[in-house]
């Protein structure tokens, strides 16, 4: 009876393995995520959701470098969500050893690794480190001060098996840059609380977290083949004050929330001139008294100022860029930051919500930048009307104020700004 029984079962077995998918069809949501995560899909979907703005420019790009500057993105905004998330790790020596070697998750290859873009050994450095481990990726994986940023860490396998299918060429560039933003915000935040006291720790801030970013696309675009060769210096060089322009932008601009979370990015230097903390500075912004609210407007305005500086270089880079895809997707943020400036200048509702452009002029600078010569008309055009807006000591004052030595391998401790 026993037999009969067991024999029974074992058919059944058999009959459920043969006809499984007829008996249990896949659903659709299964299929989805199988098909989403096997063509790649998964990365374009969180690119959207972290970046709107990003995800947009760089389907201006073509395809296969399309693919690398996701990527590059998405591992570079994994790295930030690490050193922005304040909660998940309390350690402080802990979480400073992560972001020194979170690059470590994304090995090279290949073996035959090009060293053209190595200068002074720099990725062989990185690559010695100690890998992270289970436990660490673990504890990675947790971080995320929203649901998309969870996501990002949480399936960041995935993250890892698209970089894996890419080139050696590009792979070492993303690891290096990556390595290297890493030791710039583990730096940042061994001091603690953001802090920044004069406008060179401005300047090496937004160096490490975008600076850094406009170097290593600036590689990719040369070993694409799509920018020639004999240009990487200087592109190089330009790139820091691309980054640095939009940084500097998004700081401005961001202010009324970053103030109450207590990192304080505007310069002490600065702001002390008006106000006894950068508290005080936002609610002189909403007194009724001219006097007040014109400090906190005066001190906003230099902050413009400041950052108009980088505009010289900035346009010099995009002038020699001569893929008309690469100048599109390089162009557009330029374009969106100093018509930001422009509606952030003088304007006290800074201090208190995101002011940013409108929807249907970001439409028209989209369509509109084409080439170098509309992209500098525009540029003239909206770096005059800030200047109408704020003193104009203030502009000729701010731009030849900074010079700092950055500890990069890439430019070998030479002034950069």
């Amino acid at each position: 009876m026993m037999i009969l029984i067991l024999s029974f079962f074992v058919i059944i077995a058999l009959v459920l393995l043969k006809y499984k998918k007829k008996l249990f069809p896949t659903t659709t949501a299964q299929k989805a995520i199988t098909i989403k995560n096997a063509n790649g899909e998964w990365k374009w979907d969180l690119l959207k959701k972290t970046s709107r703005s990003f995800a947009i420019v760089i389907q201006e790009l073509d395809k296969e470098i399309r693919e690398v500057v996701c990527i590059f993105y998405l591992v570079l905004r994994a790295l930030d969500t690490v050193e922005d998330d304040m909660e998940t790790i309390q350690d402080l020596g802990y979480k400073i050893d992560l972001l020194k070697r979170f690059h470590t998750l994304f090995s090279i290859q290949n073996d035959n690794k090009d060293q053209e873009f190595v200068a002074d050994q720099a990725l062989e450095k990185y690559l010695k480190m100690d890998p992270i481990t289970v436990k660490e990726l673990f504890d990675i994986q947790k971080c995320g001060v929203n649901d998309h940023e969870r996501e990002l860490l949480t399936d960041i396998k995935y993250l890892i098996e698209d970089f894996n299918k890419l080139d050696a060429k590009y792979q070492q560039v993303i690891v290096r840059i990556c390595a290297e933003m890493g030791e710039g915000m583990a730096e940042t935040v061994l001091k603690g609380e953001v802090n920044i006291l004069n406008v060179k720790e401005l300047d090496k801030y937004c160096y490490y977290v975008a600076g850094l970013v406009g170097i290593g696309l600036s590689e990719l675009f040369v070993l694409s083949g799509l920018q020639s060769k004999s240009t990487l210096e200087t592109m190089k060089k330009n790139s820091i004050a691309m980054g640095l322009f939009l940084q500097k932008t998004n700081l401005i601009r961001d202010i009324y929330e970053d103030v109450p979370d207590n990192r304080i990015f505007w310069p002490s230097e600065i702001w002390s001139k008006y106000a006894d903390s950068p508290q005080e500075l936002v609610k002189l912004s909403q007194s009724s008294y001219k006097l007040h609210k014109g400090k906190s407007l005066a001190c906003l305005n230099e902050m413009v100022a400041n950052a108009l500086q980088h505009i010289p270089d900035t346009l010099s880079y995009l002038k020699v860029i001569e893929n008309s895809t690469v100048f599109r997707f390089c162009a557009i943020p330029q374009a969106m930051a100093i018509a930001t400036l422009n509606e952030v200048t003088n304007n006290s509702k800074v201090f208190k919500q995101n002011v940013k452009i409108r929807r249907d002029f970001t439409l028209r600078i989209f369509h509109s930048m084409k080439n170098f010569e509309k992209c500098q008309s525009f540029f003239e055009k909206y770096n005059e009307k800030i200047i109408r807006k704020i003193d104009q000591k203030n502009v000729i004052k701010n731009k030849k104020q900074n010079e700092i030595h950055v500890n990069s391998p890439n430019l070998s401790q030479k002034k950069i700004f």
